[in-house]
This record gives structure tokens, sequence and C-alpha cells, in this order.
């Protein structure tokens, strides 16, 4: 079916869900989406592939999901290749959960449309978490990699 037939539906669904359900949506309809932590791998983490000219020109997007974007790397960026929980971003970036879900949905789009194939400079990892009125989370990480060239796209 094509864009312009596309109908759409609310569907409600527990908010606890609502991660996962973007989730799914994004594997249909083949969105990019945040690169699962793949440590081992002989190239290296794909995220890795952003240089510091695509970090600038990052920044300079002024799209509100890019924006979102770029704050949550700032905080990953502060601490490399340690885990941020998705609440912890949520409540450092003064967003509600499904703002920033959104937001994180909306970027995955925007490197569709024009970021030449990269995926997201940050990965993450769902785990448990002792988060109330939650049994699993995201957690974000960037790579010390991204972060020096975060760093530097950020400098100037």
């Amino acid at each position: 079916m094509s864009e312009a037939l596309q109908q759409f539906v609310s569907i409600p669904v527990p908010s606890q869900f609502a991660p996962q359900i973007y989730a799914y949506l994004a594997e249909l309809t083949g969105a990019a989406g945040p690169q699962r932590a793949q440590d081992d791998r002989q190239d290296g983490p794909m995220s890795e592939r952003w240089t510091v000219e695509d970090f600038r020109r990052l920044i300079a997007d002024q799209r509100d999901s890019v924006q979102v974007t770029v704050a949550v790397l700032d905080i990953l960026a502060e601490q490399p290749r340690e885990r941020v929980s998705y609440t912890h971003l949520a409540e450092k970036l003064g967003l509600e959960r499904s703002r920033l879900q959104g937001a994180l949905s909306g970027f995955s789009r925007v490197l569709r449309s024009g970021y030449d194939g990269l995926v997201w400079p940050m990965t993450w990892v769902e785990t448990l978490t002792g988060e109330p009125g939650l049994k699993k989370e995201y957690f974000y990480t960037v790579t010390e990699t991204v972060a020096e060239r975060w760093r530097e796209a950020r400098s100037k």
C-alpha cells in the first residue's frame, strides 16, 4: 500500500509497552533505529562511523527530534561506556517518557531521510530494572570514540 493511501488508527496500549510497540513498528516499516550494542565486532561498532563533521551537521539540524537527540548525546558523552537508563534521560531532559520516545522515533526517520545510511550514534540494551512500575528498561551508551568525536563537534 502506498504511503498516500495508508490509514492510521489509534490503539490504546499500556504505557509500559509503548517502547516495545514503537520498536515493533520501526521493524515493520524498516525504520532505522538504535543499534544494539555490538562491541565484539571486528570493525568496531557501526555507531563509530559517525565523523566529527556528521555530528556538526546533526547539531545544526533544528528539527525537534534531532535537538532532543543532541541533548541525549550531550548526557551520554559525559560518561562514555556507562549505561544510562531511559528514565534517567527523560528526567534529566525534563521530558515525559512518551515525548522522549516520540523524539527518538522521529530521529530514526531523520536518519533514514538524510544521513547516508548511518545508524544511531548510541547503542542500547534492554535489561531488568528496579524502576517502580517497570520490569525492563532501555539503557543507552556511547563508545569512547563516539564521545570524543561528539565533544570535538560540540567544541566549535
